[in-house]
């Protein structure tokens, strides 16, 4: 199958190269990729994909896109993202996602016609804000879904691992307006409460786990410096390696909290202002799989390194299906911050949309290999359910 494959490649590179040039020239924020949706669906359409809207909440700019061989057998999805950065356009690489999860469903839908199964793109918008594969969840478009896979841009080539469980905390403290000078003691100093719930945070960290982080900002501290505020707002992240941790460190916030209303006399609102995100349980079984397709398409020195230090609503999917996320080097293993213009500009490289369609092949090669394994799938399958049980105490704890 390996020369097959890459010479497949070679046919739809010129396709995917100008789909990632494509949206690197024209960056979408979340939840506005209008552009992107149908770029990706045109190329789709062009392989004989069948391309459905979503009808449904805050997935506008998503889709799935449906290739059938009308035998039976496995549905593997590939997940595309292609939201990009406010000033810093596609700094986290979602224009090679896009086109590798375009790759990988088109190099699969070759053979599923010979071996049987479907091959579905799944066209997941705003990852970097309210996450959108989460309402693709809640209305069940993974729900006949055997495997989900998709690969990220990195620094270097690497395993598919955790990733940390977050919540996004919105707090709005409302106090009462008096004149800062004339008469303070009339006033209920709302961005006083703000400012004890963030040194309460402070206190905090020193008791905290290595894989918990608690960072935010205050949106709203008030209007002039001669008025006593009346109302405060801040946007919080809670972060841990699992999410019943991030469970727990969100209720010690809870009672910071609590504990500014009673010193100041503010009175607390409480809200999500994002989708809470699951740690990533990646599939062992699967994610051996797709490390040997990574090494028969040309990938050298890949990290096993397990640990990413931050939040991807994959880890949602992987709690609903078996699923990976392993990640592709762009920058020729130079070290470089994601989420930066230096790290968009490398995108849109040579060497990037080389690793794009390396990345593709990897992702096919593995899709092909779980469909036709006899007893691959099987065990898939229960590593998955072992993997669940236990989170299944925890996930509706939002």
């Amino acid at each position: 199958m390996n020369e097959e494959l890459k010479n497949r490649s070679k046919v739809i590179s010129k396709d995917l190269f100008e789909l990632s040039d494509f949206l690197y020239n024209n960056p979408e924020l979340s939840g506005e990729e209008y552009k992107a949706k149908e770029a990706l669906c045109d190329l789709l359409k062009k392989y004989n994909f069948k391309c459905y809207d979503i009808d449904y909440r805050q997935l506008e700019t998503g889709f799935v896109a449906k290739y059938d061989s009308n035998k039976p057998g496995l549905i593997i999805a590939y997940c595309a993202e292609y939201d990009a950065l406010p000033s810093v356009g596609h700094g986290c690489g979602h224009n090679l996602i896009a086109a590798v999860g375009s790759g990988a469903g088109i190099l699969l839908s070759k053979y599923v016609d010979l071996i049987g199964g479907q091959v579905w793109v799944m066209g997941t918008p705003a990852e970097e804000t309210y996450g959108g594969k989460i309402p693709m969840i809640e209305s069940g478009l993974f729900n006949d879904v055997d495997i989900a896979m998709m690969a990220h841009p990195y620094s270097e080539n690497r395993v598919s691992g955790n990733s940390l469980a977050f919540h996004a905390i919105d707090i709005a403290f409302r106090g009462k307006a008096a004149h800062a000078a004339a008469d303070p003691e009339k006033g209920i100093n709302a961005l006083s409460a703000m400012q004890l719930v963030f040194a309460g945070i402070s206190y905090m960290r020193e008791h905290l786990t290595g894989d918990v982080r608690v960072h935010g900002i205050i949106t709203d501290g008030g209007a002039a410096p001669n008025i006593i505020p009346d109302y405060s707002r801040a946007n919080i992240y809670v972060r841990a390696g699992k999410k019943a941790k991030a469970n727990e460190i969100r209720e010690r916030l809870y009672g910071i909290i609590k504990g500014a209303e009673l010193m100041t006399g503010a009175k607390a609102e409480i809200n999500s202002f994002e989708h809470s995100y699951d740690d990533m349980n990646t599939n062992g079984i699967l994610s051996d799989i797709c490390t040997e397709s990574m090494n028969e398409t040309g990938f050298k020195n890949i990290s096993h390194n397990m640990d990413f230090n931050a939040s991807i609503d994959m880890g949602n999917v992987s709690y609903v299906v078996p699923s990976i996320h392993p990640y592709f080097d762009i920058t020729n293993n130079i070290e470089m911050n994601m989420h930066s213009k230096e790290f968009a500009k490398a995108s849109s490289g040579n060497y990037a949309k080389k690793q794009m369609l390396n990345m593709a092949m990897a992702l096919a090669m593995t899709g092909y290999k779980v469909i036709t394994g006899k007893e691959i799938y099987k065990k898939i399958k229960k590593e998955f359910d072992l993997s669940t049980r236990n989170f299944k105490e925890v996930k509706n704890d939002n």
